[in-house]
């Protein structure tokens, strides 16, 4: 049997990725993102989405607010610093992603090899 906590999913990019450098100086890359859901209603489900190294650049370069990746990676939830109106502590969702695949993207994250320098 598999880990449990491992997850593929199809998300939808919210907003741009953001990078910084861990204290062991490894390139982290974050995302918010929202779960595909093939439920009817208004259940939506957000995460954020946490690449390191050279993937990072990749999704970051390649990658823009509102394309639909094919991901898989472990999931966890971590604790919030900062409560949602003073009521209950917040927990968010990450996942830590080892595998991406473009799945649906807009003409913005097209880009030819040439213009990839600039």
């Amino acid at each position: 049997m598999g880990n449990i906590n491992y997850v593929s999913s199809t998300v939808k990019i919210l907003e741009e990725p953001r990078q910084t450098f861990s204290k062991d100086s490894v390139l982290i890359t974050q995302v918010r993102a929202q779960l595909s859901s093939i439920r009817d209603g208004n259940s939506q489900s957000f995460v954020t989405l946490i690449f390191r190294g050279k993937l990072g650049q990749s999704v970051k370069t390649y990658y823009h607010t509102n394309d639909f990746l094919i991901i898989e990676g472990y999931i966890s939830l971590k604790n919030k610093k900062e409560r949602a109106l003073n009521l209950w502590p917040f927990k968010s969702v990450e996942i830590t992603v080892f595998k991406v695949y473009p799945f649906l993207l807009g003409s913005n994250s097209i880009k030819h090899p040439s213009e990839l320098n600039n």
